[in-house]
This record gives structure tokens, sequence and C-alpha cells, in this order.
């Protein structure tokens, strides 16, 4: 989705997001890491797994005046790069049902520089 100030954010999660009136939609294919299941035991009867996650799947190099929508565990894997975001606090309606997002949020080590984010 092409932005008013130039900016293009691609939504990489297979979920629409809605945020600021906006629904972003997915993109064909969604970012992922990869993912192993390792079974570690028995809970009663209840099968315990360890998930192990890897390196990111169809996740593109970075590239000027665009940002990608992740899943926050990709984000929270790949700090280094400061053109991931995620959605930001939940809104949600009057059952509790997630409607949408507050906002788009970083979880990075690196911000990226401030003349991208302002219209």
């Amino acid at each position: 989705m092409l932005l008013n100030n130039g900016v293009t954010v691609l939504n990489l999660t297979p979920h629409v997001i809605n945020v600021a009136g906006l629904a972003i939609q997915p993109e064909p294919v969604a970012a992922r890491l990869a993912q192993k299941t390792e079974k570690v035991g028995m809970l009663g009867e209840i099968p315990i797994t360890q998930e192990v996650f890897g390196v990111a799947e169809n996740l593109p190099e970075q590239q000027d005046d665009v940002f990608y929508i992740v899943s926050a565990l990709m984000a929270g894997q790949l700090t280094h790069r400061n053109d991931l975001l995620v959605p930001g606090k939940a809104l949600r309606d009057e059952t509790g049902r997630i409607i949408g997002s507050e906002s788009l949020a970083f979880i990075s080590d690196v911000m990226p520089e401030l003349d991208a984010l302002i219209v």
C-alpha cells in the first residue's frame, strides 16, 4: 500500500491489518520463520513440544521507503532490521474480539530515519 508520503507498507502476514481507518491487505505470500516441532514429553495425556524457529522465509531485502508488516515473533528475531513493523496495541470490540490496532510499531534495535516517518 502506497501512503500519501510516498512510503510503501507491505503486509507480509496472512491477515488483513486494520489500523488508522485503513485495511491493509496481505501480500500473496506471507513471510514466516522456518519452524521445527520437537516432541519433548507428555503432561498427562497432552503432548508437550518445543517449537524451534529458524531463518526468515519470503522476507524481501530492505529497500528505501518500504516497510514490511510482519509477525512480532519475526520482528523480535530480526531486531537489526529497521524496516519491520508489527501491529501495535490491539483495539477490541465490546466482546473483547480484536478488530484492529491503534498503530504500527517497531521492535528494533535501530530506528529508521525519522524523515521517512513524517507526513
